[in-house]
């Protein structure tokens, strides 16, 4: 009974010592070296006869570096683009590849990527960063911008100049808002963002969060998952997304307090809905895309 009495009272101890409070840390002057990987490809039509709509594949080095802290913790930090890839594959086979590393300047189509490639390279971007995430970009130069905007589709799809996508690059693939309170293995939270795709209109993007597994010598491993959520349309077709299924995985050093590693990949099917009952909707696309964050530092990834 002593032994049951002791265990008992030890038990809030060893709940609160497997607890902690995620955060962002930041040093004057650190800097950190990240890569992005995304792949995204979409078709159309029947699964085992689906006709390519377009497969891609970017790839960014860069650089993550912090310039001063404040009193509350808050950072300015700026985003360097080391290098820029992209390739593009459409219907047919056809190919557009760009590399901002090669001495030689592309030709055909991905010439009108090399504004951007080169902008990229030679421009920083400044924003600040909480310790709970929240990012506000403080900073895009205004020739980055148009470069932005100049990319095919780029006034269409970063009518923001790009700025959604510098905010992603600081947050390095970690939560959009670390939870205030301490977590622990199994907690869990969600976090909710508005955002306008040009293709599917506005939506809601849900993603949810799930602690998994917590020890002192490895970084904290947090599940993954996105849904996304199209607001009605009231033109003669609309989107329905369906068979959403998203997985990932946030290696978050606690006390570094940042992420060493960060994926996530999500499957949809895109149905166009026709809002007559005897009209066509149009063909079912299918969306499969992933996000890679990983820190070069580490030699082992």
């Amino acid at each position: 009974m002593k032994i049951l009495l002791l265990f008992l009272a030890l038990t809030p101890l060893a709940v609160s010592q497997a607890q902690t409070v995620l955060e962002w840390k930041f040093a004057p002057g650190e800097t950190q070296d990240y890569r992005l990987t995304q792949t995204a490809r979409l078709d159309s039509g029947v699964e085992n006869a689906a006709t390519l709509i377009a497969d891609i594949v970017q790839q960014i080095d860069f650089t993550w570096k912090v310039i001063e802290v404040n009193a509350d913790g808050t950072a300015t930090i700026s985003i360097k683009v080391n290098t820029f890839s992209l390739t593009a594959t459409g219907p047919g086979g056809q190919e557009v590849a760009f590399d901002s590393s090669s001495s030689e300047d592309p030709q055909g189509y991905a010439a009108m990527l090399l504004p951007i490639g080169r902008r990229l390279s030679e421009e920083e971007v400044r924003l600040s960063m909480t310790p709970r995430g929240e990012v506000k970009l403080l900073d895009l130069p205004a020739d980055l911008a148009e470069a932005v905007k100049s990319v095919p589709g780029g006034k269409l799809f970063a009518k923001d100049g790009g700025e959604g996508s510098f905010e992603s690059l600081a947050r390095l693939g970690a939560p959009l808002t670390l939870p205030s309170e301490a977590i622990s293995e199994g907690k869990g939270w969600t976090d909710t963002s508005e955002i306008d795709i040009p293709p599917l209109g506005n939506a809601t993007v849900e993603f949810s969060y799930l602690v998994k597994q917590m020890q002192d010598d490895k970084p904290l491993s947090i599940d993954q998952a996105m849904h996304l959520s199209l607001e009605a349309s009231e033109g003669e077709t609309s989107l329905v997304l369906k068979e959403q299924v998203s997985t990932g995985v946030v290696q978050f050093d606690v006390s570094a307090g940042r992420p060493e590693k960060s994926t996530l990949s999500y499957q949809v099917e895109i149905v166009p809905q026709a809002s007559q009952p005897e009209a066509s909707g149009g063909e079912t696309m299918r969306l499969q895309q992933s996000v890679e964050f990983r820190s070069l530092s580490d030699a082992s990834q």
